[in-house]
Order: C-alpha cells, then sequence, then structure tokens
C-alpha cells in the first residue's frame, strides 16, 4: 500500500437521515482530502468488539456509540487517531463532535416564546446521548426564562422513530397536558407526534411543534414543523479536522460543538422544493429520474435473488454502482487452536468473474486484524472505498461481506448511500440464511438447546465498571429506554442478595484461575429478589469478567 491515510468508520447503520448522511458526508470529505475511506457497520449499539481490518486503518470516526468502550480503548492502546460523533466514551480520552444542543433548544425555545407559548412540553428518547443534553437544556430554558417546570409536560419516548412520537401524543391527550408548544428531540419522532396529534386533538393547529434534526421528510409530511438543523456535514468536516490535529501532535479540546439553525416553517428555505438537498453529496443522481427509478425499483429483489446465487450474482449491481464496485469478498471468522482470530475468504467477486476458493488455501486466510489477506487485494492502488459489513450468528461474528470500489472510475450515476442500502440487505439476508442453516445443523445433530434468554454483563477489573446489556436489565424488570440508560452500569453488587454476595465475591476474586456457575438472587426492579443461573469467565485479552445470567429452569 502506498503512504495514504485511511479514515476508517464504525456506524451502527449504512442507511438513515442521521447515520447515512454522516457516512455520505464522511466518505465525501475523506475523498476529497486525498484519504483512502473505510466505513464498518457494528449493527449496533456498544455491542462491537472486533479487530478486523483495524491494520488498515489509520484515523478512526466512531458514530454514536457503535462500538463497546474496550474496543474504543484498544483502538486507542494501538495509536489509532479517534475521534467521536455525538457520544463521549467516557473516561476515555476521545474527543467528541457533536451538536450544541443548549444552543439549539435555546432557539427551539425562543421560536415557541415569540408564537406566544408559555407552557412548553419535551419529547425524546433519553436513552440517546444527545437526546438527555437536549432535555436538560430544555430543563435550564425554564430556569433562565423564570417557568415552572412541569414533570408531566416530559415524555419519555423508547425510540427516536414515528412510533415514539405517536405514542408521546398518546399519552398527551390521555395526562391533558396543556402545554401549547412542543419540542421533540429528533425529526421522525416530531412527525409521529405532530401526525398522531391531528388524529386525536380536536383543535391540532393550537399546538406547535419544533423539533431537531432537519431531514427531507419534513417538509412533505409536516411542513408547518419548525426544525433545528444539526449541519451534520459540519460534522464530517470537523472530525476530519480533529483527526488531522491529533496526528500533528496539536492539544484538542475534548468537546466540539457544531451550531445548529432554526429553519422556520414560513421560511424560504422551508418552502422551496429543494429545501434540505443543499449539502447532499448526490444531487446529481437524485435528479436522474431513471437512475433512481432503477435503485428503487430491485431493492427487495436483487438482494434475494444474490444470496440465492450464494454471491455469485453480486456484481450485478456493478453497472448501478461502478464507483463503489470494482472487488467482492466473503469471508469466515475462525479460531486456530490457540484461540487466536482469523478470516478464511471463501469466495471473490469481480465484475467479470468469480472464484471460489479452496478450503486448504493457506493463501486467502489471514489474522482479524490484517483482513483481507493480500492475495485479495494485492496492489490494487485504485480502489479508495470499501464497505465492510460483518454478520453475526448467535451474538457471534460468523461472516463478513466487504466491497472495494474506487470513486476515480466511471463517469455515471454511482450513489453510496443507495448502495450501502444494498449491501445492507444482502447481509440481512446472508444473516437470515445463516442462522436458518445453523438451526438446521443443529437440529439435525439432535443436542439439546438451552433456548432460555441471555443476559450479558461485561465487568472490566481494571476500573471496576460494569456494562449491562438490555436482556440483563430486562430480568430484573428494569425495561424501559430511562431505566436502561440509567442503569447500564450499576454495579453489581447493588443488586445482591446479602446471602449470596460473599459466595459471588469469592468465586469473582478467583475467575482469573477458574469459571464459575452459581445460582445467585438479584433484586429485581419491584424490591423482590430474583433467583437466577450466574456464570463467569475471565478474558485475559481485555482484563474482564464476562457475566451470563439465565432464568433458573
Amino acid at each position: 500500500m502506498s503512504g495514504v491515510k485511511t479514515i476508517g468508520v464504525y456506524t451502527p447503520h449504512l442507511q438513515g437521515f442521521f447515520f447515512g448522511e454522516l457516512v455520505s458526508q464522511l466518505q465525501q470529505y475523506s475523498l476529497i482530502k486525498g484519504y483512502r475511506f473505510t466505513v464498518i457497520k457494528t449493527d449496533g449499539f456498544a455491542n462491537y468488539h472486533s479487530a478486523l481490518h483495524t491494520e488498515h486503518i489509520d484515523y478512526v470516526v466512531i458514530l454514536r456509540n457503535a462500538v463497546h468502550p474496550d474496543f474504543a480503548k484498544y483502538l486507542l492502546d494501538e495509536g489509532k487517531q479517534v475521534v467521536s460523533i455525538a457520544y463521549d466514551y467516557f473516561p476515555l480520552n476521545i474527543p467528541v463532535v457533536s451538536s450544541d444542543n443548549a444552543l439549539g433548544v435555546e432557539q427551539a425555545f425562543n421560536y415557541l416564546l415569540q408564537k406566544g407559548h408559555r407552557k412548553m412540553a419535551f419529547v425524546g428518547d433519553l436513552s440517546q446521548y444527545d437526546v438527555r443534553n437536549r432535555y436538560e437544556a430544555f430543563c435550564d430554558q425554564h430556569g433562565i426564562n423564570d417557568f415552572e417546570l412541569d414533570e408531566n409536560h416530559i415524555f419519555s419516548v423508547p425510540n427516536t422513530l414515528v412510533s415514539g412520537g405517536a405514542s408521546a401524543a398518546e399519552a398527551f391527550i390521555a395526562k391533558r397536558c396543556d402545554a401549547t408548544g412542543v419540542i421533540c428531540a429528533s425529526s421522525l419522532t416530531s412527525i409521529g407526534f405532530r401526525r398522531q396529534l391531528k388524529h386525536l386533538h380536536p383543535c391540532p393547529d393550537d399546538i406547535d411543534v419544533a423539533g431537531f434534526e432537519a431531514i427531507s421528510l419534513v417538509p412533505i409530511a409536516h411542513p408547518e414543523i419548525a426544525m433545528v438543523d444539526l449541519n451534520l456535514h459540519l460534522f464530517a468536516y470537523s472530525a476530519l479536522g480533529v483527526l488531522e490535529r491529533l496526528n500533528q501532535g496539536s492539544t484538542v479540546e475534548h468537546h466540539h460543538l457544531i451550531e445548529p439553525k432554526l429553519i422556520s416553517p414560513c421560511s424560504e428555505f422551508m418552502q422551496a422544493d429543494q429545501a434540505f438537498l443543499a449539502t447532499s453529496t448526490e444531487l446529481a443522481e437524485l435528479h436522474n429520474a431513471n437512475y433512481m427509478k432503477s435503485v428503487l425499483s430491485n431493492l427487495d429483489e436483487w438482494p434475494k435473488e444474490i444470496v440465492k446465487s450464494e454471491l455469485d450474482d453480486l456484481m450485478m449491481l456493478a453497472p448501478m454502482f461502478e464507483k463503489q464496485m470494482q472487488l467482492a469478498c466473503l469471508g469466515r471468522f475462525t479460531l486456530n487452536q490457540e484461540g487466536g482470530g482469523f478470516v478464511k475468504v471463501s469466495k471473490v467477486m469481480t465484475s467479470f468473474a468469480v472464484r471460489s476458493v479452496d478450503e486448504g488455501d493457506a493463501s486467502m486466510k489471514s489474522k482479524v486484524e490484517a483482513y483481507p489477506p493480500y492475495n485479495v487485494f494485492g496492489n490494487n492502488e485504485e480502489c479508495d472505498t470499501c464497505v465492510h459489513i460483518p454478520i453475526m450468528l448467535k451474538s457471534r461474528l460468523w461472516q463478513v461481506l466487504s466491497v472495494y470500489g474506487c470513486s476515480k472510475l466511471g463517469e455515471g450515476s454511482s450513489s453510496f448511500s443507495a448502495f450501502c442500502n444494498y449491501m445492507e440487505a444482502i447481509a440481512s439476508q446472508l444473516a437470515m440464511c445463516s442462522c436458518i442453516e445453523h438451526k438446521n445443523e443443529t437440529h439435525e445433530k439432535a443436542e439439546p438447546v438451552d433456548d432460555r434468554p441471555v443476559g450479558h454483563i461485561t465487568w472490566q477489573l481494571d476500573s471496576n465498571e460494569s456494562q449491562w446489556d438490555t436482556n440483563a436489565l430486562a430480568m430484573l424488570g428494569l425495561c424501559s429506554a430511562l431505566e436502561q440508560s440509567v442503569y447500564q452500569n450499576m454495579d453489581l453488587t447493588d443488586r445482591i442478595h446479602a446471602d449470596d454476595d460473599a459466595v459471588l465475591r469469592a468465586a469473582i476474586v478467583a475467575v482469573k484461575d477458574e469459571a464459575f456457575d452459581l445460582r445467585v438472587r438479584l433484586m429485581h426492579k419491584n424490591k423482590s429478589y430474583v433467583p437466577l443461573q450466574i456464570q463467569g469467565a475471565y478474558d485475559e485479552s481485555y482484563d474482564s469478567v464476562a457475566l451470563q445470567l439465565r432464568a433458573l429452569g
């Protein structure tokens, strides 16, 4: 490889108004600045923990909490320059680029004040880092304006989707909430709230809504909503700037705030046909009706056919995505006898040929960090864009689909965001097929299956911090988004029955020498004690204890 640096982006999803837009903006700025670009889809929040491809990455951008905190620390320990967008990996020294949420709430609050409103409500998913900041700023605005803060005006919702906003509107009506100005902490939430309110409320126009994250669906669905535009293109630009300054050895601030702007529904900008396309990286594709029809017409059928062909037909997409699809490969995660992680490439695809790799071909196997093997990529200096989609099977890394492209090839339309949508659809089909095959294999072996729900807790020994997943918290009755946000880092000792405390402590003290399997009682939300099976094992790689909780029976 040449001395060109590579930007690596970890993202929960490749699609969507927030993640999809940020990934596209980061790719665009990376290529403009002369960097190679790699994106790895983690398929969730705070769980991803694989060193896949890390030897090829120089600078890292993490979108929200797309990776586990231990993996973020691993990236720092490996000497990578790391920046996070919209999430603080406290206490790690990773700079954060986020919206100036206090200013955004002030803009929305003042807009509603100017409309004559004096009683305000807040709607949002408080498990989200940015949403919590917006909620705190909302509370501050009440103090600044000498307003009384009414807890009945706070509506915590389980997601940032339309459904969350709709549920908040139902609660708003059921409580007979007298607020007339409503701040929704995300765009889809504001649309869902406004839509359901119009259905339930006799005078919906008496209530004004201001939302966050200006997306192209707003002027179509509810142009009467005021929007706080986060300026996502500035997030991407600022993140790369932080990485460059870190690489130069410069001291950088921990928080880098991006100033938002309020878009009033009566403004010329809101009423323009292309209101939210000003910062789009793909105007040519959006304005090409034949291209967009081709993209939209086959998004369901072609991924199914490609997976049915065992990826032999993957490159049928190349005419639509010439800049993104020069080479692709499918890898399988394996372990050697010493437990080291490897990836074995089983298939290599180009626009003109498909090659299945012999099982014994050692040249197509590499350590996880060094993936893909040299014989896949070689000295192909033209490829500057790479998408890796790890595929999970029963919570374990199973396969990885990787596609390489060159932004300088081809003159026709080639949408990176649409390409990401197709790759996600293909990966979802692959994951579904892998689960079916694994289930059939297990059934044929007639082995007993423990299908009890499993909760996972990671106890980091050096920092004495715990990370509970949603299943573990749910076993204790902590199911709401707010509860799971509040309790995800609680100490296990806060919940253990006094009679079981000494036994568990002794097992954890000795866990480096011996794994354990115990029956313990943990305190439920309702103050009763739930008997659970708890298994623990030491993970030397990360100096942590991996705990699993299961219901007894």
